[in-house]
């Protein structure tokens, strides 16, 4: 068998068990097996697919064909131009994230001292740190063993940048957090019970669930915005990405505590997703 039909086998495999992407699929876990780029596998279609590697391959197909994420498989997943470790202890970075941070630096908010809270893998904090003037950044979950990985990728990816000062806090929300800060930012969970059983099987049967489902959304989201507005210098912001569904009622909630300045920003599928407030300076 030749690389070109190994990978014929696995895209039919995967597209017979509605795989979303069984083209790219099948092709990053092949380039994972060989540890190269994938651009790099349309010059080796004529080679042999020698039987070893293909045991390997295969054993990562079927996986994937029971909805097992790639991310997983592979271990990692890139994010704002970074490869974050990840595993089931924390959520996958998605895209809407990225659209997160680049509203931030659009924004050029005060960002000197700045908790990621809820930070799974980190992605969100690690990737404004190293795009953005932070100074000392907090990296805080209520998941220890998230935090596991949390504090691999800070540690792998934030190496030269010796300026920074930064540190992971175990925290059910800020109960553990006695700092204050100039931005917060947080990616919650948000999706409500009558949602998360019609989420893809990719996400409800193997991402973490506590990253994901919010039982009671506006006593969460008035807990998490309570204690933030009191974790907040002055003048210091929160920018959060959460439910669509529940824009306004989240909208209220802040209004409610006295934060300013309020604003939403659509993601890229035009989707209200994100949100952001301010602390008036006293």
């Amino acid at each position: 068998m030749t690389i070109a039909e190994a990978l014929q086998k696995a895209r039919t495999i995967l597209a017979e068990n509605g795989i979303e992407n069984p083209g790219l699929d099948s092709r990053i876990l092949l380039a994972y097996v060989y540890d190269i780029e994938i651009s790099r596998i349309v010059l080796m279609d004529e080679q042999t697919f020698h039987e070893e590697v293909s045991a390997k391959y295969f054993d990562l197909i079927e996986k994937r064909k029971n909805k097992y994420p790639v991310a997983y498989l592979t271990g990692e997943r890139e994010f704002f131009s970074l490869d974050f470790k990840v595993n089931p202890e924390v959520l996958i970075p998605r895209p809407e994230s990225e659209e997160l941070i680049e509203w931030i630096i659009e924004q050029k908010v005060e960002c000197e001292r700045t908790l990621d809270l809820c930070t799974g893998s980190g992605c969100i904090g690690i990737a404004l740190a190293l795009n953005y003037p932070v100074s000392t950044l907090h990296l805080s979950d209520i998941s220890e063993k998230a935090l596991e990985i949390t504090k691999y990728n800070a540690e792998n990816l934030l190496s030269n940048k010796s300026e920074l000062n930064w540190d992971v806090i175990q925290s059910d929300l800020m109960s553990n957090i006695h700092s204050h800060y100039n931005l917060i930012v947080t990616n919650p969970p948000y999706v409500l019970p009558d949602e998360y059983d019609n989420l893809m099987d990719d996400v409800r049967k193997f991402e973490p669930e506590i990253a994901l489902l919010v039982n009671d959304y506006i006593q969460f989201f008035s807990d998490l915005l309570t204690q933030a507005y009191d974790r907040l210098f002055g003048g210091g912001s929160i920018f959060i990405e959460t439910n669509p569904r529940m824009i306004e009622h989240t909208i209220l909630i802040m209004k409610d505590l006295g934060f300013t300045s309020i604003q939403t920003h659509h993601d890229l599928s035009g989707k209200e997703r994100f949100i952001k407030g301010q602390k008036p300076n006293n």
